[in-house]
C-alpha cells in the first residue's frame, strides 16, 4: 500500500529518484533486484500513475476478466496504448517520458502522492491548483472525509466505537 506525499526533482533528462522507502515496493517477485513499474497517463486528472508491474498486470487481467468485448478494446485504446513500462535504475531513478510530463504539467518539481495500490505524478504547480479545486468543490464534503476514526482499542467496560 502506498501512501504520503513526496517532493521530488526531474533531472535534464526527466528522471526522478524514487524515495527510499517505497523502492522495495517495485521489486520483481521472481527477481527482488529488478524494479519494474508502468507510467500510465490518468484520463481523470493531470497526472500520471505509477504501478508496480506486478500490480499493473492483475489489473489488466481483471479489466479483461470483467469487460465486455467492446469495453475491453475501449480500455486497451484510450488506457493502455499510453503505457509506459519503465526500469528503476541502479540509481533508483525512473525515465519520464516528454508527452507524459507534458499531460502532467511535470517541469522540474514534482508530488509523488501515495494512493493506495499506486503512485500519483503530478506537477507541483498543477497539484497545488487540484488540491485547492477540490477544496473549494467539496468543502462540505471535506470535514467528513478528513476525520479519521479512533483505532486505539477501548478501555475495558468501554463500548468499542469501531
Amino acid at each position: 500500500m502506498f501512501a504520503g506525499e513526496f517532493p521530488c526533482k526531474l533531472d535534464d533528462k526527466g528522471r526522478f529518484a524514487v524515495p527510499a522507502t517505497l523502492r522495495d515496493r517495485f521489486s520483481l517477485p521472481d527477481q527482488p533486484s529488478v524494479k519494474k513499474a508502468s507510467l500510465v497517463k490518468s484520463q481523470q486528472e493531470p497526472c500520471l500513475w505509477l504501478f508496480p508491474l506486478p500490480n499493473w498486470y492483475a489489473l489488466l487481467e481483471h479489466q479483461r476478466q470483467h469487460l465486455s468485448e467492446h469495453e475491453s478494446r475501449l480500455f486497451m485504446h484510450f488506457m493502455v496504448s499510453e503505457v509506459s513500462e519503465v526500469e528503476i535504475d541502479r540509481a533508483s531513478r525512473v525515465l519520464v517520458p516528454r508527452k507524459l510530463r507534458d499531460h502532467a504539467g511535470i517541469k522540474e518539481d514534482a508530488i509523488l502522492v501515495g494512493m493506495y495500490d499506486r503512485i500519483e505524478i503530478w506537477g507541483q504547480d498543477t497539484w497545488h491548483t487540484h488540491l485547492s479545486q477540490l477544496e473549494d468543490e467539496h468543502e462540505m464534503a471535506l470535514g467528513k472525509v478528513l476525520q479519521l476514526p479512533s483505532i486505539k482499542p477501548p478501555f475495558p467496560g468501554e463500548p468499542s466505537h469501531l
